[in-house]
């Protein structure tokens, strides 16, 4: 059977599977294309985390159809969870946490850019990568970064390294006044109570800047997503 009916074929099913669950927004992509993606959203049970979830769908040869259309199947019919976007970042597998928004980045140095909504206000989420070997060490960054903020009272910056698969993460935690700068996207006026978490991906291919620089509230809140996030880098 051609590609282009695999795929009308695999899209029917997710009709006639959406239809069970709810509304449902459905595209695809690349129909002459060997490998093609589908994108769905639907709602999930009242008592979940978000109201949706969005599924990514990569199918490319006839083996790997089946599971991907079971996997979707099961996601949709549980019903219970939230499912995030995997995005890919030059060779680096990002699960963007659920209630995160992804933009398109405002600086072609960003590679990706996410809004983080919270109760204490809009934090932004940011990920760079300048070329394998590129952007500087690890230390030097890391003292940038903390010297991004004029620490609270008391406090000093946390540091973390921890091992995903192949990849070696080296992360910080630091709060204070987010100092005014007339680079990047720091604002013009210091504002206090702000806080920045960071982390440098090492690994082959990178490497990889990620960090979250947000009102103290908001960055609490969503500090554990962010750690989850890393925990489920793919190389």
């Amino acid at each position: 059977m051609p590609a282009s009916s695999l795929l009308d074929s695999e899209q029917n099913d997710l009709e006639l599977l959406a239809s069970h669950v709810g509304d449902t927004t459905l595209g695809a992509k690349g129909r002459d294309d060997p490998f093609h993606f589908l994108l769905a959203s639907a709602p999930v049970s009242s008592n979940a985390p978000q109201p949706t979830f969005m599924i990514r769908i990569v199918t490319g040869p006839a083996p790997y159809r089946l599971p991907t259309l079971i996997a979707a199947a099961f996601l949709f019919a549980v019903g219970g969870g939230v499912a995030a976007e995997v995005i890919s970042a030059r060779g680096l597998g990002i699960e963007i946490p659920s209630g995160w928004e992804p933009e398109t980045p405002s600086s072609n140095m960003r590679l990706l850019q996410a809004r983080v909504p919270g109760a204490g206000g809009d934090g932004e989420f940011l990920v760079f990568h300048f070329g394998v070997g590129g952007g500087g060490g690890v230390e030097a960054n890391i003292e940038r970064w903390i010297g991004q903020l004029e620490l609270a009272a008391g406090s000093g910056p946390i540091r973390e390294e921890l091992s995903v698969g192949s990849l070696r993460v080296h992360t910080v935690d630091v709060s204070g006044t987010l100092k005014a700068s007339r680079i990047g996207s720091f604002p013009s006026t210091d504002l206090p109570g702000y806080r920045l978490l960071g982390a440098i991906v090492e690994g082959e291919g990178g490497p990889w800047f990620l960090r979250l620089v947000a009102p103290g509230a908001t960055a609490a809140a969503e500090r554990d997503a962010f750690i989850s996030m890393l925990e489920g880098l793919k190389s």
